[in-house]
Formats: C-alpha cells, sequence, structure tokens
C-alpha cells in the first residue's frame, strides 16, 4: 500500500466488494478479496468522502489491525480498517470477513504499474521498431510516391 503514498488519484470507483483508485501516471490500486469457497468479504463502512481524494496526491494509506471475532452465525469474524489522508481530507474504510473459520477473511490488495506505451510494448518477445517515414522520390503524382504504389514490407493498403 505505501506505493500508493504521493500518487494522485483521478478516479475512485467503490462496490460492495471492491475499491478501486486511478492514478494520474496511470497506475491501478485494487482492494477486494479473491472468494475461495465458503467466505464473505465486503465493504461494511465508509466513513468520508472520496472526492476529497481526488486530483491531490495521497499523504496516508494504511492498513489498521483487524479485530477477530465469532457470532451466533459465523465462527469466524475478521474487521480490516484503512485510512487514506489527502490535505483535503481523508477516508476510513471497514471491510468485514465473515467464514467457517477454514478460509481467509482478509482483504486483497492488487497494485498495477502504467500500461507501457504502445511503442514499449512487446509481443512474444519481440519488439516492432519502425523508423520515421520518409518520402519516396519522385515527386508528386509519379509512381513513386502515388497511394497506388506498393506499400513497404508487403503491409496492404487501403
Amino acid at each position: 500500500m505505501e506505493r500508493m503514498i504521493g500518487k494522485t488519484p483521478t478516479e475512485i470507483t467503490q462496490t460492495d466488494d471492491t475499491i478501486t483508485f486511478a492514478f494520474s501516471g496511470g497506475e491501478i490500486a485494487r482492494f477486494h478479496h479473491y472468494q475461495w469457497c465458503c467466505e464473505n468479504v465486503y465493504v461494511d463502512d465508509v466513513n468520508g468522502d472520496w472526492s476529497d481524494l481526488i486530483g491531490v496526491p495521497l499523504l496516508v494509506a494504511e492498513e489498521r489491525d483487524g479485530e477477530y471475532a465469532t457470532d451466533e452465525y459465523f465462527e469466524s469474524v475478521t474487521w480490516t480498517f484503512y485510512a487514506f489522508r489527502s490535505i483535503n481530507g481523508s477516508v476510513d474504510v471497514r471491510w468485514c470477513g465473515t467464514s467457517n473459520g477454514y478460509y481467509s477473511e482478509s482483504v486483497d490488495f492488487d497494485f498495477e504499474d502504467a500500461a507501457p506505451v504502445a511503442s514499449e510494448a512487446e509481443d512474444d518477445g519481440y519488439v516492432a521498431v519502425f523508423p520515421p517515414l520518409k518520402q519516396r522520390e519522385g515527386g508528386e503524382g509519379s509512381p513513386a510516391s502515388s497511394p497506388t504504389s506498393p506499400p513497404i514490407c508487403g503491409a496492404t493498403v487501403k
């Protein structure tokens, strides 16, 4: 989570079981739970306004220790707390996880770096690098510069 500190959120979305931050540098942070079987992990309460975090760097992004308990319906209940702070305000989130005690009730955190620029994208281990296009000799109207001229490298031009 410390990778979020100093990043500027541009969008924050929340559902019952996922909170996603999109950052100005293209990074994505996601809080969710990988479901296994007989557990339920969800956002139980949000205190604060997500809009207070948009457009300014995060100063705090931390997980607080959860409380463990049991209740009459489940053998295990886990509370996990998250705090997010910026100069404009703060948001505190409480997650609840319940299970029969045999499955994880934790919140999973994924952080994805920005996607590579198209010219840096790799496909099957090869990188395609194209030189800048040069005007073909022959001038305007000549067969060498005509749109119907055979393309370079056998590509089809439409």
